[in-house]
């Protein structure tokens, strides 16, 4: 079994899994479940962890 076969054969699971287990029949598209570039997981884990530092602050628009 191939890395891409295999991967296609995991997120097939995962958007079968997430259409039912939500209880809404919502088609999940194959653009909406992907894997994360690393620039984006890094983006994504710089705001968790200020996030959960409280460094990100409320800044109110005059």
């Amino acid at each position: 079994m191939s890395d891409s076969f295999a991967s296609e054969e995991l997120y097939d699971a995962l958007r079968k899994d997430l259409t039912y287990s939500s209880g809404l029949m919502v088609e999940l598209s194959h653009e909406r479940i992907r894997m994360l570039s690393g620039s984006e997981e890094g983006m994504d884990a710089w705001i968790s962890v200020n996030y959960l530092l409280g460094k990100l602050g409320y800044c109110a628009v005059i």
